[in-house]
């Protein structure tokens, strides 16, 4: 799990992996966190990605690090701020965004910040919608997947996101429903 938060000038993006409990600015030497970063982003928000490619275009094949840092630098940034002990990352790579003071919100051509989900339900989505059907809650699915009751919850809002449940009254009703229509449990 890691957490994103900017310096207090604002010029660096730190980052806090919560497994290990280390601090460390972001740079192009994390290329692990980086790849993580863009196969969740090509996966989940390919609007965005779409975006990011064009603000930063490789001239080359394959693609420099530097460009590939360069477009999850500015996606972290546009999307996480401040050092809050909330993890920005869960177990299962999902985002859980923040709102950033940006001056530019709302003006901003670029959608980066707080993207849209823009694909089906994942895998892993679809187990946390069977057990929840079973009536089992959040923090017992966690221990049921191996994952925090956290995740759950982030799991959970991203599946009412993607389904377009939030704001509606009773949304787990609709939920339930949902998984009955769609064959996901009999």
């Amino acid at each position: 799990m890691y957490e994103f938060f900017w310096t207090t000038d604002k010029n660096r993006l730190m980052v806090h992996d919560r497994t290990n409990d280390k601090y460390f600015p972001l740079t192009s030497a994390q290329t692990e966190l980086i790849d993580r970063c863009e196969q969740k982003i090509q996966q989940d928000y390919p609007e965005t990605w779409y975006a990011l490619k064009l603000e930063y275009p490789s001239p080359t094949t394959p693609i420099p690090w530097e460009i590939r840092f360069k477009r999850i630098n500015r996606f972290l940034k546009c999307n996480f701020s401040v050092h809050d002990n909330r993890p920005d990352i869960d177990d299962d790579w999902n985002f859980d965004f923040e709102r950033v003071p940006c001056p530019l919100r709302r003006e901003c051509p670029h959608e980066y910040c707080n993207p849209k989900l823009t694909h089906k339900l994942t895998k892993r989505e679809i187990e946390i919608i069977e057990l929840h059907v079973e009536g089992l809650s959040q923090n017992e699915i966690g221990k049921r997947l191996y994952i925090s009751g956290l995740t759950v919850k982030n799991h959970v809002y991203k599946i009412y996101k993607k389904l377009g449940f939030t704001g509606e009254n009773h949304p787990e009703t609709k939920l339930i429903n949902y998984a009955y229509q769609h064959k996901l449990v009999s």
